[in-house]
C-alpha cells in the first residue's frame, strides 16, 4: 500500500499503533500568524493529551531514549545540592563551562551556558537586531529568532529554502547588507538538510567582507546526527571571526530536552556581549550534574 502523510497518521491512532502521541505544530503556527495579521493575540495552544513516557513527539524531535545511565546517576546525586544555587552546587556552573571548553579544546571565556540553546537564540536576536537592523533567516527554519524579533520590533527577511530544502546561501548573503543578525541553522530544522563546512566558511567570509557589522549565529542543534563526510562544525569559524557564534544543545542527541542546557562558543568579546543578558542562575543544579556527566560519556552518544 502506498504511504502518504494521511495514511501514516491514520495508522498511528493510539488504539492500533505503538505511536501513543504524534503531533504537529503547523496548525498552531498558522493560528498564531492569522491572529497576528488580524491584530489579535495568538490563541493559546490546546493542552496536550496526557503523555506516556514512551510516547513519540515527532513535532518536538525529542530523543525517546532520554539521558544515558551515567547522566541519570549524576542527576540523582545532584539532589544533594537541591538546596543550593547552581553556582554553589557540585558540579557548579563554572565546572560545566570548563567541561565544555575542555571537550572542544577552547578556553572557558569562549563558552557561555544557558537555559537551553533557545535562550541564546533569543538573546543574540536582542543583542544584534533592532528596528533599524533586520534579522535574516531561512524559511522554513527554527522559529525562536523570528519570534524574538517580533517581540522587539526588528524587521525580518525570510529567504525561502531551495527545491531541495537547503538554505539559499546566495540570497541570504545578499540580504545581509545592513542586517543585525543572520540565523544559519545547520543542519536545518525542519528540512533536515545540511551544508558542508566549505560552504559555511565561504558564506561567513563573504558576509564578513560585505557586511562586517552583521553577526552570524550558526545553530548546530543536530550536529551529532550528521553523516555527510563534507560537513564540519563551524566552531573554528566562530573563534576566527568576531560576532560569529555557534550554538549547541543537550536536548537532542543527549536526550535532555526537559533539563534545558545549551551553550554557545565564540570569541571572548562576543561571549561577553551575550553573558550580560543571560538570566542569573540560568541552569539548575541537577541539569548541570547530568550535563557534565553526559559530555564525558561519548560512548552513549556513539
Amino acid at each position: 500500500m502506498p504511504l502518504s502523510r494521511r495514511s501514516f497518521f491514520t495508522a498511528a491512532r493510539p488504539e492500533v499503533s505503538p505511536f501513543h502521541a504524534v503531533a504537529d505544530r503547523g496548525r498552531e503556527a498558522d493560528q498564531a500568524a492569522s491572529a497576528q495579521r488580524k491584530g489579535a493575540a495568538p490563541a493559546a495552544a490546546p493542552a496536550p493529551p496526557p503523555m506516556d513516557p514512551n510516547s513519540l513527539r515527532l513535532d518536538s524531535n525529542e530523543n525517546p531514549l532520554g539521558p544515558g545511565s551515567v547522566a541519570m546517576e549524576a542527576m540523582t546525586k545532584g539532589f544533594d545540592y537541591a538546596g543550593r544555587y547552581p553556582t554553589n552546587a557540585r558540579p557548579n556552573t563554572s565546572e560545566l563551562r570548563d567541561t565544555i571548553a575542555r571537550k572542544f579544546g577552547v578556553r572557558p571565556e569562549n563558552v557561555v551556558v544557558a537555559n537551553g540553546s533557545g535562550e541564546l537564540l533569543r538573546i543574540a536576536t536582542r543583542v544584534y537586531t533592532s528596528p533599524s537592523r533586520h534579522l535574516v533567516t531561512a524559511s522554513p527554519s527554527f522559529e525562536a529568532p523570528v519570534e524574538m524579533a517580533g517581540q522587539i520590533g526588528s524587521p525580518v527577511k525570510r529567504m525561502l529554502v531551495d527545491k531541495e530544502g537547503k538554505l539559499d546561501l546566495e540570497k541570504m548573503a545578499a540580504a545581509a547588507r545592513w542586517a543585525g543578525l543572520i540565523f544559519f541553522c545547520n543542519p536545518n530544522n525542519p528540512t533536515a538538510t545540511v551544508h558542508p563546512f566549505k560552504a559555511v566558511a565561504d558564506f561567513v567570509g563573504r558576509v564578513r567582507r560585505e557586511s562586517p557589522q552583521t553577526a552570524i549565529l550558526i545553530d548546530e542543534a543536530y550536529h551529532d546526527y550528521v553523516e555527510d563526510p563534507n560537513y564540519g562544525s563551524a566552531m573554528s569559524l566562530a573563534l576566527e571571526h568576531p560576532d560569529v557564534l555557534v550554538t549547541r544543545t543537550l536536548s537532542k542527541a543527549y536526550g535532555m530536552a526537559g533539563m534545558r542546557v545549551g551553550y554557545a562558543i565564540a570569541q571572548a568579546r562576543t561571549i561577553e556581549g551575550l553573558q550580560r543578558w543571560i538570566m542569573t542562575f540560568t541552569t539548575n543544579s541537577m541539569a548541570q550534574a547530568a550535563a557534565v556527566a553526559s559530555l564525558k560519556d561519548q560512548g552513549h552518544i556513539d
